[in-house]
């Protein structure tokens, strides 16, 4: 599906569609959550184009040297800048933020790693909770070498990262997090069922299978997943899901009503 911070006029456009009331879903934004690898400049834009709308950082590793390896389209973002910037979404909006965090064993689910992560969460000026999801098997990340860690070792990096205190050491800071002061971190460990990973519809899943993958089997990106192609001919001939066609015709027909003469 691509990075949505790198289409954010097509994605603004989706958020604004949504939450239009009297013709469309008329979802409120409070449910409705933007999920980035973080774009330089775009979350800070986000906060002020779309408040109402809530933040998840893919964040996966404390560090910015690992994390470029497990996902390295987010190389040339440096956590530390991106991080500030997600304090600066947090003071404009009030927003709590979402940190996504996929746990592989021996990757980045370690005791270590866990301090590493609980330390740089708790110096947040923004609220932030953390969402921690054990790797479910994909074609690609087994080819990589990925696999899960036990329950156990899920629940002791969990209880790790639980164990730091938000604090806000910005002289004079305002920020949101201050009156969380002292709290532990607030984490969450996202456990997939077992009919959901039979089904290729667990989290990090949803991907197609195919006996001649269109891509190699070594995984580049952990937000990447592979995709069948599919010829042009074939994409004509598809039909579109119920809830894009009824998408698409409301969205003509607003277009349709912007044009109307009074």
């Amino acid at each position: 599906m691509g990075e949505p911070l790198d289409n954010y006029r097509s994605v603004l456009g989706a958020l604004k569609a949504l939450a239009i009331s009297s013709r469309a879903f008329g979802l409120s934004l409070k449910n409705v959550t933007v999920s980035t690898v973080g774009v330089p400049g775009k979350i800070r834009q986000l906060a002020m184009d779309c408040p109402a709308a809530n933040l998840a950082l893919s964040l996966h590793a404390p560090m910015q040297d690992l994390r470029s390896t497990i996902v390295p389209s987010a190389g040339g973002n440096h956590l530390d800048a991106l991080l500030n910037e997600v304090d600066e979404y947090g003071g404009l909006t009030g927003n709590k933020v979402m940190m996504e965090y996929i746990l592989i064993e021996g990757v980045n689910a370690s005791a270590e790693v866990a301090h590493a992560l609980g330390a740089l969460l708790a110096r947040r000026r923004a609220l932030v909770m953390l969402n921690l999801i054990p790797y479910n098997p994909t074609a690609s990340g087994d080819g990589n070498g990925y696999r899960a860690p036990t329950d156990a070792a899920c629940k002791v990096f969990r209880n790790i990262v639980a164990e730091y205190r938000r604090c806000c050491d910005a002289p004079g800071s305002t920020c949101i997090a201050d009156a969380q002061a002292g709290a532990p971190l607030l984490c969450t460990i996202r456990w997939s069922t077992v009919p959901g990973q039979a089904q290729m519809a667990a989290c990090g899943q949803l991907a197609l299978e195919s006996a001649k993958p269109a891509m190699p089997p070594k995984m580049h990106d952990i937000e990447d997943v592979p995709l069948l192609s599919v010829s042009r001919t074939a994409a004509k001939q598809m039909p579109l899901p119920p809830f894009l066609d009824r998408l698409l015709w409301l969205l003509a027909s607003i277009a349709g009503a912007g044009k109307e003469k009074p």
